[in-house]
Order: structure tokens, then C-alpha cells, then sequence
């Protein structure tokens, strides 16, 4: 199975310099210093060698056909009957991805040979990494183009109720709509459109992209004792009313590795949000509740399996196998055909700070 993360041609025509990739966390300026993006949205958990597959398993539940025990005066101690169904759940496969390198036998015979294995072997680390962090905000499609799972925000976009997407440019602050407050859409707007199944006052997550949080971060309220950015009033530990988003992720417009200054050949991906109802697609705000893995769930196993084959005798060709991708919509929860039930995309953010 081939991804749309990395093909072999780009895996093998890239090759960054020794030394300036690894442990790029701890080289911001390099700019590419975001380990595990992914991570930053929902926990991993654990794959087990050689499990495949991630079955949601069965459960029971109420069926409509159900009667509440309710007489004429109201819910009282008059007759009902509880029918049950059992749903037997799904299986999403988790995709492998591959990679390696080819030495010659009497490299690694040198004093440096093993320091220059482990480097490579940390180079495919930091590679199944970026793959992994693509994969998950963008999806990944087979080599036909099949969809083997849509990215987060594309799979939030199309689960998420119809009127949860939001357009920004429907209200007109200088004519006193939202109070001339922006953070009001978020506090009021958006939170109206809740139905406290996963939220009650806060949402877990924003995510934005830099320029969406360069409109948040502006100032312009004044309550007497200090000046407050429009943030100030959407976080909801900053805010009196307690209603808002308890933190916020930056959505890198592009993700990758350095590669040689010399080449131009680069291991950089754009990162774009989902065709937008209105306005450009850039120009958005999705707000995540904490859903406990309802909506997307990360498996990855914790270390990739190794062999070592050899090729024409004096060559050694190092595999490495890693298994690693999202789940979505294993929670059962069905209204409608909404699975994202208060999740909340507002579209055509900056119109609000014009």
C-alpha cells in the first residue's frame, strides 16, 4: 500500500545531510520543530505487533421502540417496556508504512559504521513521524486514489451538523452585530448551536492556522485594570463567563524535514484545511470538544520491526516496517447522520476584525 504522505521516488530522491534533521525539536531554528502534531489533538494509543486491524466491538442499546413509562398526568408509575438491540461493531485497518536504506557491508565494518546505521535509522524515525503527522491532517489514499481515511478536519467538516458551520460575514460588527465583540461568535454564536452531548461550557480545542490567530491575538478591550486580546475573552480561564475554548493549536501551514540547502529537491507538504462553504479555506476556525476518542482515535505501534537483507553480497539493504493511522466515528453515537455533534467550523474569520 503506497500513500499520498510519501511515494518511493521522493523517499529515495531526498536525502537530508547527516546531522540536520535529527532531534529536530531541538533545533527551532531549523523551523520545522513540531514533533508528533498529531499528538497535540488526542493521545496514541498503543498497536501491538502485528495487529492490524482496530475493531470497535459490540454494544447494546435502548432501541426507539422503547416506552417510557407515562400515563396521562406524566411520567409516573404506569406500564412501559424496554426493548434492547445489540450493534456489533466495525473494523478499520491500519495502514503500514515502509522504508529503508542500502549500505555497503564494509561501512559498517568502520569505527563510525554503527553512529552512521543509527543515524539513518533515526532519519526513517523522524520520517515515519512526518508521514504519520500528514496522514492524520490530511488522510491517505492508495495508489488508485481510494480514500483510506480522510484527514481530521475534512472527516470533522462532513460529520459536524449542517448549521455548525458558520459564516463569519453574516454579521456586521460595525452595525452592532455580536455586540462589535468578535469573541462573541465563538461565546455565543457558535456555543447556541451546542447540544452539550460532549461540551457543557468549554470546547477541549481551536485550531487555526498562524494568520487566524494573528487577527485573535490583537487587543482591543480595556476593562479598566488590564487590556485584553480577543483570545483573552474567548479562553475560557480567562474569561468570566467561563465559556469558550480551554486551548488552542496552531495548524503550520506546511510540515517536513530540511533537506540539503544545495538541492532542490525537498521534503516539504502543504497542509490545507477543506473546501470552505464561504470564503477562503484558509480563513477558518474549527472548534474540537473533548469527545474521549469518540470522533478520531490515533493507533500507532511503539517501535518499527527491523530486518537486515542482503543484496549482491557486499550490500545490505535495512528494512523497517511501522504501523500507524487514525480511526474515526467509533463511538456508536448516531443523531441523524451527525457523528461530530458539537464540533463548530467558523468560516471567514478575519471579516470579524475588518
Amino acid at each position: 500500500m503506497v500513500t499520498s504522505v510519501m511515494n518511493e521516488e521522493q523517499l529515495s530522491v531526498v536525502k537530508p545531510d547527516a546531522g540536520v534533521m535529527i532531534n529536530r525539536s531541538e533545533n527551532p531554528q531549523l523551523g520545522f520543530d513540531r514533533t508528533s502534531i498529531r499528538g497535540e489533538f488526542t493521545a496514541v494509543n498503543q498497536l501491538e505487533q502485528g495487529q492490524r486491524y482496530v475493531e470497535e466491538g459490540s454494544a447494546t442499546f435502548l432501541s426507539g421502540e422503547s416506552d417510557m413509562p407515562e400515563g396521562p398526568t406524566g411520567i409516573g408509575e404506569v406500564f412501559g417496556n424496554v426493548n434492547l438491540v445489540s450493534v456489533d461493531g466495525g473494523r478499520q485497518k491500519i495502514p503500514r508504512y515502509t522504508h529503508g536504506f542500502t549500505v555497503d557491508i564494509e561501512d559498517g565494518e568502520v569505527d563510525e559504521g554503527e553512529q552512521m546505521l543509527m543515524a539513518k535509522r533515526d532519519g526513517i524515525l523522524e520520517m515515519f513521524d512526518v508521514a504519520a503527522d500528514l496522514a492524520f491532517l490530511q488522510g491517505m489514499d492508495d495508489e488508485a486514489g481510494n480514500v483510506i481515511f480522510e484527514g481530521v478536519f475534512a472527516w470533522l467538516q462532513s460529520n459536524m451538523p449542517t448549521e455548525n458551520i458558520i459564516d463569519a460575514s453574516s454579521y456586521d460588527l460595525s452595525a452592532g452585530d455580536l455586540n462589535g465583540v468578535p469573541a462573541n461568535i465563538v461565546t455565543q454564536v457558535a456555543y447556541k448551536e451546542v447540544d452539550n452531548l460532549y461540551m457543557t461550557t468549554t470546547w477541549d480545542i481551536a485550531a487555526a492556522k498562524p494568520q487566524v490567530w494573528g487577527d485573535w491575538n490583537s487587543y482591543g478591550t480595556f476593562d479598566g485594570a488590564m487590556v485584553q486580546s480577543q483570545w483573552d475573552l474567548v479562553s475560557a480561564s480567562e474569561n468570566d463567563a467561563g465559556v469558550g475554548v480551554q486551548r488552542r493549536v496552531t495548524v503550520p501551514p506546511q510540515i517536513g524535514l530540511p533537506s540539503n540547502p544545495t538541492s532542490d529537491d525537498e521534503l516539504v507538504f502543504d497542509i490545507s484545511f477543506p473546501t470552505a462553504n464561504a470564503g477562503d479555506d484558509d480563513d477558518v476556525m474549527f472548534l474540537i470538544p473533548n469527545h474521549g476518542g469518540d470522533f478520531y482515535e490515533l493507533w500507532e505501534e511503539g517501535s518499527p520491526d527491523h530486518r537486515v537483507v542482503e543484496k549482491e553480497g557486499f550490500r545490505e539493504r535495512h528494512e523497517y516496517k511501522w504501523r500507524g493511522g487514525v480511526v474515526y466515528g467509533q463511538n456508536n453515537h448516531k443523531f441523524a447522520t451527525d457523528k461530530a455533534r458539537d464540533a463548530v467550523k467558523i468560516e471567514n474569520v478575519s471579516t470579524l476584525f475588518a
